[in-house]
């Protein structure tokens, strides 16, 4: 479950530029991705532009209870989203307002992180209930990362053990350009004597599986995995 939650795109959403740097900074020893925003504008943009898995937001933003709107708002567009509450805030109307959105967790302050811990593991597992922690890459072609299952129009396609690494490897660090040096070191990591070629070779074939438009090279840097909203 915390190699599922390494890919994962979290967004956490605090005024409190103190608290936010503290969580964020928590949130980055369990997973990769983190989005910081200090105000609920700042968050939608980041909504609206990245590709999030869990959202962790106070409700209090200016003094007043606003964010529950902004939760109300994600509600509408996304029904299955995660969605954590981490909060000073104990007014029983408000909870029961909030109950209406399917939280995952209702955290009070002050935050204890074992506590957010394991609601981020819930937040995994009810994504990946039924196997639906799905990547879609385009032309019917998904990736099961729970099962490690590639198909297209539900046939699965075979990968073999290096193409199954390169894929886990680019997920995990699906918001960074990764140096062939890098990418090569972990697939061949107790190999001297790999080619340049054997690497090209590997990248080819793992963008014929998953669309040649996947996998992004940038010149005099390396490669990043562009996955479909």
């Amino acid at each position: 479950m915390e190699k599922i939650l390494k890919t994962m795109n979290i967004l956490y959403i605090e005024e409190n530029e103190k608290y936010n740097e503290v969580v964020c900074d928590a949130l980055r020893f369990k997973c990769n991705n983190v989005f910081s925003a200090k105000n609920l504008r700042d968050a939608s943009a980041i909504y609206n532009n990245d590709s999030l898995d869990i959202i962790i937001t106070d409700i209090v933003f200016n003094n007043k209870t606003i964010g529950v709107n902004f939760i109300k708002n994600i509600r509408s567009i996304n029904k299955t989203i995660p969605i954590i509450v981490i909060s000073a805030v104990d007014s029983t109307d408000d909870i029961i307002e909030l109950i209406k959105y399917n939280l995952t967790e209702y955290i009070k302050k002050p935050i204890q992180l074992s506590k957010l811990k394991d609601s981020l593991f819930e937040c995994v597992k009810r994504i990946m209930e039924d196997g639906n922690y799905i990547i879609n890459f385009g032309d019917n072609i998904v990736y099961n990362v729970q099962k490690n299952i590639l198909s297209k129009n539900d046939n699965e396609i075979e990968l073999t053990l290096n193409e199954r690494k390169l894929l886990n490897y680019l997920l995990v660090n699906k918001n960074y350009i990764l140096s062939q040096e890098e990418i090569m070191h972990f697939i061949w990591a107790d190999k001297f004597d790999i080619s340049e070629s054997a690497f090209k070779s590997l990248i080819s074939r793992l963008r014929t599986k998953i669309g040649k438009k996947s996998i992004k090279n940038s010149p005099g840097n390396g490669y990043i995995l562009e996955i479909n909203k």
